[in-house]
């Protein structure tokens, strides 16, 4: 339910993302209720099609205001509610839906008072304001999951593309891939080993990419065993799995390898 006195505002659609394009801020979106934060002068309202309450928002920002819409994600662990902005539609009254990201964070994060307490405004229970995990790119956005992972369940990567004020969405996960004696088939499951599908491979990078990496660990697997156990009973080399990320091709409906060319090293090793 939209408030009364809210104004309002289409954002740009959540487009899921199937080839690469530009952007300029990667995030990681929470698991959550896709919802928006009104501010009044005293009070703070937390609404969707579904929900509809007063909280006390305690903010970093200092210069959040009345006459602020905020688009985020609301959720609860039990004992706090957070809410995490994914976007700026109003700040203080003035429309900044248009504005490229960057120039949104770059306001928010000049509000920032480190060296003060939280400021708070409405009333009611508390629900913790906050921004995402962020970066430049996807590939630093993946480093950053692996050296500081986020306190939240991440549901998406989002993508903002400031030349054209887009948002793209990318689902991605991890599977171990297993290949098949057919080219370009290989099985799919889940880190304890359920079967989850087959995997697509789209076009001939893709299919390389993946040849490249079964290779290498069919080189290493054989470096590092004695002869006889490189064999099986039929004479061919034994396939290795390989922990693996995979996109989900949302037409298709099938989830495909993410090509990268220099990430084999520790392919293995990312868990998000």
């Amino acid at each position: 339910m939209w408030p009364n006195d809210c104004p309002y505002m289409v954002g740009p659609p959540e487009t899921a993302l199937t080839k690469d394009v530009y952007s300029d801020v990667v995030y990681s979106v929470p698991r959550g209720e896709p919802c928006f934060m009104w501010f009044r002068q005293k009070e703070c309202i937390v609404f969707s099609d579904t929900i509809y309450f007063e909280r006390t928002a305690i903010l970093p920002f200092h210069q959040l205001g009345a006459q602020t819409l905020l688009q985020g994600v609301q959720w609860s662990d039990g004992a706090h509610d957070f809410f995490c902005i994914v976007d700026m539609y109003i700040m203080n009254g003035e429309p900044i839906l248009a504005l490229p990201m960057r120039d949104k964070l770059e306001r928010m994060y000049s509000t920032i008072q480190s060296e003060t307490s939280p400021k708070r405004v409405g009333s009611g229970p508390t629900i913790v304001v906050g921004l995402p995990l962020m970066e430049r790119n996807y590939l630093a956005l993946l480093r950053a999951m692996r050296e500081t992972p986020p306190s939240y369940e991440m549901s998406h990567v989002l993508f903002h593309d400031a030349h054209q004020n887009a948002k793209y969405t990318f689902t991605t996960q991890f599977f171990w891939a297993h290949p098949d004696k057919t080219p370009d088939i290989y099985h799919l499951f889940t880190q304890t080993y359920c079967y989850v599908d087959t995997a697509l491979i789209p076009d001939f990078e893709t299919s390389q990419f993946m040849n490249h990496l079964f290779n290498i660990a069919s080189n290493h697997y054989t470096e590092d065993s004695d002869h006889d156990d490189v064999k099986k009973d039929t004479g061919e080399p034994k396939r290795e799995n390989i922990w693996l990320e995979f996109a989900y091709h949302t037409r298709i409906k099938k989830w495909m390898p993410i090509p990268r060319w220099n990430a084999y090293s520790s392919i293995r090793s990312i868990e998000l």
